[in-house]
């Protein structure tokens, strides 16, 4: 928002979204029936109606900006590493199913616009900015500063640091399905900083050149929302589980001070990690540019 850049601004409203939809068409519990008991509000969907469904939702992503199929499919990969990583391979083959399905799906809407891409090249065009390799010219090299400061002009670190203490305390102290989602979000943004690295480094060979193309703050964005989704999990049995964590220590007071030392540490980290946005309001500008339009 700050840069006037549309095409993050359109990752963090599409992207989310995308990520619950993949998540449900999974079917992994809290999010379906499989591996626990669903949670509040969650709709059961026939396989064929979650293609549908997911078909649609990549189609409209295209229409948002054609380069955010890139950090969509990082999200797919994340959930599939994570997910045999956490122990099991439990809705995968639906996830492939209705992930290849709506993908034809999506194709099929978008056959005129794919075959005019053909015929250009094949070069992923942004319609909201994206299609520009000039963003990584301006950042510069990002690496792994950029990706714990959540912002490619990161050089250093910033307080933004703080918002990874939440998530790495979850990986700690989550249990059973609490855990297998907290594992499965790390791995979202584990593969968003990935591809954001490597494209920084011209790691990727051939693929490199035409990656470039996406905003490196698109990139971002699975970062983001990883550790967003793994906060959310790690929060929702932060009760229980710190409970459970304090309770290995077999001492009624050490425990007490283990779980109140943990929930001061979780505070101060969210505390210090909002801290850009408060100071950023104070100044009315909210840190963006001074420049009009015109100049920009």
């Amino acid at each position: 928002l700050r840069g006037g850049r549309l095409s993050p601004l359109a990752a963090y409203a599409v992207l989310p979204w995308v990520v619950r939809r993949l998540a449900g068409a999974q079917g992994m519990a809290p999010y379906g029936i499989r591996g626990g008991d669903p949670g509040p509000g969650t709709r059961r969907r026939g396989l064929w109606s979650d293609v549908l469904v997911t078909g649609l939702a990549l189609a409209a992503v295209f229409v948002v900006d054609p380069v955010l199929v890139v950090p969509a499919g990082v999200v797919v990969l994340g959930l599939v590493v994570g997910t045999v990583l956490s122990g099991s391979i439990d809705g995968l083959t639906r996830l492939a199913t209705v992930v290849g399905g709506g993908i034809v799906v999506a194709a099929l809407m978008h056959l005129p616009v794919l075959s005019i891409t053909a015929v250009d090249g094949g070069r992923l065009s942004g319609g909201l900015g994206g299609g520009d390799s000039g963003a990584w010219d301006v950042a510069g090299s990002i690496g792994l500063s950029g990706v714990f400061g959540l912002a490619t002009d990161a050089h250093g670190p910033t307080p933004a640091v703080a918002l990874f203490v939440l998530p790495v305390l979850a990986l700690f102290v989550a249990r059973g399905r609490h855990l297998s989602v907290v594992v499965r979000a790390w791995f979202v943004a584990a593969a968003g900083a990935a591809l954001l690295v490597g494209i920084d480094q011209e790691w990727l060979g051939a693929g490199g050149p035409a990656l470039r193309s996406v905003d490196p703050a698109v990139l971002l964005v699975p970062v983001a929302i990883g550790l967003a989704w793994a906060s959310a999990a790690g929060v929702a049995g932060l009760g229980a589980d710190l409970a459970h964590l304090a309770r290995q220590v077999h001492a009624v007071r050490s425990a007490r001070v283990v779980r109140n030392g943990l929930l001061g540490v979780v505070m101060l980290s969210l505390a210090v990690g909002t801290l850009p946005v408060l100071t950023g309001s104070f100044a009315g500008d909210w840190g963006t540019s001074r420049g009009d339009l015109v100049s920009a």
